[in-house]
């Protein structure tokens, strides 16, 4: 079958890749004027992805503020005056897709303010998006859907969404982040600026959500409603923060990873902790209470496993035994028996996906050597062996 001839080359990269032998392509924007380059340390595009939501799925709206309070006055003009300049952006385009992608971003951060949730932490985000935005379509076309984007200065990753413009891309970042520690842990390189200036500019991006810290998504995606997030992306980013202070003994990475944890003990809409068969499932998408997508999920105990032992905090052990105990139990029901399901109850696997929850469930098989997780990651990987029909 042809799936199973994509994922054969596509699981080969997955367990071939490190972060320096497969080259991520990306947007370079320099004054406006974008061009394509390459990046050692850049996931490919297919493994950070955002996966898709079934059109049945339940989806919760953000918790309301109790009281949304005003901006400080120096947020708010600054706010102000990035709407302005966009806007005016928007108007001196002429109707097409540029114009369109900008007055999507546009739309989104009017949304955002007038619900009352651009609270003071998501400020200088929302700013990135507009201002990025708003160098962006001033002089460029769409790219194709799912192009990561980065401006000269900042280390952030952006991705191109069609209709909701460029958005920061929380995943790719932190998976820059880990592919740069392997390198300089590789080289003996403790200080690994690359490292540290992707975590820097992220941890200034972190929002207050709830009681915790968390790298929100600020667009509308498959139903969801912003300012969302993922235990699939924050269980990445306190991996590359643990291993950063691991490696550098940076104290405020470490500290930075413990404010995030807090999105794996709150419930939906506002967290990703979902009570389930035999402990806790953490949720790809906080507005999907209903959908247990493997993949996402597998990762983000991967990233927990990895906090606890690069750490020694024992909140990061609590939680990591919680979802594996639900990652134990859902594991077979993974199997069709001829390839692997995308969720619970769900679709087949895509190509892509089958080759990631395969990396996911044997890199658990590796770090846990629990039995269920890998007997399910060599079956997986024999369905996409030389012969497999």
């Amino acid at each position: 079958m042809l799936r199973v001839a994509v994922a054969a080359g596509v699981l080969a990269g997955v367990l071939g890749w490190a972060g320096t032998a497969q080259a991520g392509t990306v947007l370079k924007v320099d004054g406006g004027k974008a061009r394509v380059t390459h990046d050692r340390l850049i996931p490919p595009a297919w493994k950070t992805r955002l996966p898709a939501v079934r059109q049945q799925t339940r989806r919760l709206a953000p918790r309301p503020l109790a009281r949304a309070a005003a901006l400080p006055w120096t947020q708010q003009r600054d706010v102000d005056a990035a709407l302005a300049e966009a806007r005016a952006a928007r108007d001196a385009l002429p109707p097409g897709p540029a114009r369109d992608e900008l007055a999507g971003v546009i739309a989104n951060v009017e949304a955002l303010s007038s619900s009352g949730q651009l609270t003071p932490s998501r400020v200088a985000a929302t700013l990135m998006i507009l201002r990025r935005n708003t160098e962006f379509w001033r002089v460029n076309q769409p790219p194709a859907p799912g192009t990561r984007v980065v401006f000269a200065g900042s280390p952030v990753l952006l991705e191109y969404y069609r209709g909701e413009g460029l958005q920061i891309q929380p995943l790719a970042t932190f998976g820059k982040a880990n592919a740069a520690w392997s390198s300089c842990r590789s080289r003996g390189d403790a200080s690994c600026p690359t490292l540290r200036a992707l975590l820097d500019a992220m941890i200034a991006l972190a929002a207050d959500r709830g009681t915790f810290k968390a790298w929100e998504y600020y667009f509308d995606f498959e139903g969801g409603v912003p300012p969302w997030t993922s235990a699939m992306s924050q269980g990445t980013a306190i991996q590359a923060l643990a291993r950063a202070y691991s490696l550098t003994g940076l104290t405020r990475y470490r500290d930075a990873a413990a404010a995030a944890l807090g999105v794996f003990e709150t419930a939906p809409p506002t967290g990703v902790a979902q009570p389930a068969t035999g402990g806790t499932h953490y949720l790809v998408y906080s507005y999907a209470p209903s959908l247990f997508i493997f993949g996402g999920f597998y990762q983000s105990l991967i990233g927990l496993d990895a906090y606890g032992d690069l750490t020694g905090d024992p909140r990061g052990a609590t939680l990591f035994r919680a979802g594996n105990g639900n990652g134990k139990a859902i594991a077979p029901l993974a199997d069709t028996g001829t390839w692997s399901r995308y969720s619970v109850g769900g679709p087949d696997s895509t190509a892509e996906q089958h080759a990631n929850l395969t990396d996911f469930l044997a890199t658990l098989c590796r770090r846990q050597g629990t039995l269920v997780y890998c007997d399910t990651a060599a079956r997986f990987a024999q369905y996409v062996a030389p012969g497999a029909a």
